[in-house]
């Protein structure tokens, strides 16, 4: 059995159903996919790394369906953002305008005992939401409860300088978030925005819905 080597250095068995599920997800349709899967087959061996892997299927992809290769590398996309946190913050500003929402980066607001810059400051109406934009560069890493705590206690710190201007804040991750962040999230009626979450209303979901391929560079990734 061919064993793949993850990001994380960890070894696990090849599921050719992972990646026929990760085609689907992008919109290949089925014979498209039978017909990677075929040719990707005598390119394995062992310990490949899953890295390599989705390179192929892109590659694949691109020349069969290519508005689905955009899709289908869209994490990677995510990634080459970096390295520095900044490109990610304008584009979830940009994301939020084309959600229909008012919006300025990098904006300095007092809270009652310090000031905090937020990433992003947007408005839909009379509702003013705040953001903070938490940029992974590396696939598997995840927002985690210390991530929502700090992220709900400079909210806390500037509505209670400002009490009713804002209606609450976001923490909005190019990643995963954890159970336990999303859990405390939820409870804190915090705005959540991450890879696959809201379900069906990912950031993933938002960028496919808007049509902002265009604005990130396209490469690929692991699903």
């Amino acid at each position: 059995m061919i064993q793949v080597t993850k990001a994380s250095g960890e070894l696990e068995p090849l599921s050719l159903d992972k990646v026929r599920a990760s085609l689907s997800r992008a919109g290949a349709g089925t014979e498209t996919i039978d017909k990677i899967l075929l040719e990707l087959k005598p390119k394995l061996y062992d310990k490949i790394p899953t890295r390599e892997i989705y390179s192929q299927v892109f590659k694949l992809l691109d020349t069969y369906q290519p508005r689905q290769a955009e899709r289908y590398t869209l994490k990677s996309a995510l990634f080459n953002l970096g390295p520095s946190g900044h490109p990610f913050e304008e584009f979830i500003a940009r994301l939020f305008t084309a959600m229909g929402y008012q919006t300025k980066t990098q904006v300095i607001i007092a809270g009652q005992c310090v000031s905090h810059e937020i990433d992003v400051v947007v408005q839909k109406g009379k509702d003013i939401d705040l953001i903070e934009c938490k940029f992974h560069q590396r696939a598997g890493a995840k927002c985690d409860i210390k991530t929502a705590l700090y992220v709900q206690a400079r909210f806390e710190d500037i509505a209670q300088k400002y009490p009713g201007v804002y209606r609450q804040i976001w923490l909005v991750n190019n990643t995963k978030l954890t159970t336990q962040a999303i859990r405390y999230g939820r409870c804190k009626n915090m705005g959540l925005l991450a890879w696959h979450y809201p379900e069906n209303e990912g950031i993933e979901k938002l960028i496919d819905q808007f049509n902002l391929y265009h604005l990130l560079k396209l490469g690929y990734s692991e699903k």
